[in-house]
C-alpha cells in the first residue's frame, strides 16, 4: 500500500505546484504524473495484478498461443503486437509501451478538455490504476477510446470509427461504443437525466428482471466468445449505500455545474445508468467501463463552475473524500490484487 501513497502524494504535491501559476506548470507536471504512472506499472512484479503473470506467459511464448481466446477475433492483431515486442524487446519495454497507450491517451483526452488537468490525473489513479493493473488490454483499449473522443466531440466521424477500430485490436468490448456517435446528437436536459437516473436506480436495486435481458446478450458469444464470462457473472452483491452515494456525486456535481449537458456529462450519464441497471454483473461492469471516463473531466468542469473559493474548497473536499475513500476500500479489500506492490527484480 506504501507505494500507491506515494504515488497519490506525488500527484498531490504536483497539483498544489501547478496550482500556483497554470498557464507555466499545469501541462509539464500532467506529463510528469503520467510518466510517474506509467514507470510504477512497466517495472512492477509479476504478482502485482490478478491478469500479470498471464500477459507474461503471452510475452514469452506468443507463436504457441496464436490461436487461444486473448488472440481472438479483431484481437489478432494483439498477437503480432506481442510478437513484435517479444521479438526484439524485454518485457519492462513491452509494458511501458502498453501503459504509454493508456495514461497517453487519457492525458491526450484531459489536456484537451479538462479545466483542471492534474485534478483529472488524479481521479483517474485513484478510479483506474489500480485495475490497469490487471485488465491491461481492455485500458490499452481505454486510452484509445480517450483520444478517440476528441474526433467524436468535433463530430469527425469517420475518424472516431477508425479509433474505434484500431482500439478493437486490443479488446473487441470498445466496439459496443460505436453508438456514442448518436447519443452525442441527444439533446437531454439536466431533469431528464435526473428522472432517468432516479428510475434506473430504483429498477436495478429493486425489480428482478435485468437478468434475461442480459442472457439475451449472448449472440454475442459469436463475435467474442469471451462474452461468455461476462454473461455468466451476473448476481454478484451490491452495497445500496455505496452505489447510492455514487449517484448523488454524478446528480450534485451536474446540478452543481453551469454548463450545458455536453459530450462528457453524457458519458458520465450513461455510465451511472448502466452501472445501476447492470451491476449486479462484475465482470459486465467491464463493457461499460469506457464511459467512466466522462468524470474525469465533468469534475473539473463543476469545480470552475463555482463562483465562490468556500464553495469550490467543500465541493473539492467532498469528490477528494469520496475519490480517495473508493480507492483505498478497492484496494486494502485485494481487488485486482496489487497489494502488495513489489519491484520486479
Amino acid at each position: 500500500m506504501i507505494v500507491y501513497i506515494i504515488i497519490l502524494l506525488l500527484l498531490l504535491s504536483f497539483w498544489s505546484i501547478s496550482t500556483c501559476n497554470k498557464k507555466l506548470f499545469e501541462k509539464p507536471f500532467l506529463w510528469l504524473g503520467i510518466i510517474v504512472l506509467i514507470a510504477f506499472a512497466s517495472i512492477r512484479e509479476l504478482s502485482v495484478g490478478t491478469d500479470t503473470l498471464g500477459y507474461y506467459d503471452n510475452f514469452i511464448n506468443v507463436e504457441s498461443q496464436k490461436y487461444t481466446r486473448t488472440f481472438s477475433g479483431s484481437q489478432i492483431i494483439w498477437y503480432y503486437f506481442v510478437l513484435f515486442f517479444s521479438s526484439f524487446f524485454n518485457y519492462t519495454v513491452f509494458l511501458f509501451v502498453c501503459y504509454t497507450l493508456i495514461f497517453g491517451g487519457l492525458g491526450v483526452l484531459i489536456n484537451r478538455f479538462s479545466k483542471d488537468q492534474m485534478l483529472s490525473l488524479i481521479l483517474i489513479f485513484l478510479f483506474c490504476y489500480g485495475a490497469s493493473l490487471n485488465i491491461m488490454r481492455q485500458y490499452i483499449a481505454i486510452g484509445i477510446f480517450a483520444s478517440s473522443l476528441i474526433p467524436l466531440y468535433n463530430r469527425n466521424y469517420i475518424l472516431y470509427i477508425i479509433c474505434i477500430i484500431i482500439a478493437s485490436f486490443f479488446h473487441f468490448s470498445v466496439l459496443l461504443m460505436l453508438p456514442l456517435i448518436f447519443i452525442h446528437l441527444l439533446q437531454l436536459k439536466k431533469r431528464t437525466i435526473l428522472v432517468a437516473t432516479i428510475l434506473s436506480f430504483v429498477i436495478g436495486f429493486f425489480f428482478n428482471f435485468m437478468q434475461p435481458i442480459v442472457m439475451s446478450l449472448s449472440f454475442l458469444i459469436s463475435l467474442n466468445e469471451g462474452v461468455t464470462g461476462y454473461l455468466d457473472s451476473w448476481g454478484g452483491e451490491r452495497n445500496i449505500g455505496t452505489n447510492l452515494l455514487i449517484n448523488f456525486v454524478f446528480i450534485a456535481s451536474l446540478f452543481i455545474d453551469k454548463h450545458k449537458v455536453n459530450l462528457f456529462w453524457k458519458l458520465w450519464f450513461f455510465y451511472i445508468v448502466l452501472s445501476n441497471l447492470f451491476g449486479a454483473s462484475p465482470q459486465g461492469n467491464r463493457i461499460f467501463l469506457y464511459l467512466l471516463i466522462g468524470m474525469f473531466v465533468c469534475i473539473p468542469y463543476t469545480l470552475t463552475s463555482l463562483k465562490f473559493k468556500t464553495n469550490q474548497i467543500v465541493y473539492l473536499l467532498f469528490v477528494l473524500i469520496y475519490s480517495i475513500g473508493y480507492w483505498y476500500v478497492v484496494l486494502s479489500s485485494g481487488q485486482n490484487e496489487v497489494i502488495p506492490y513489489e519491484f520486479r527484480s
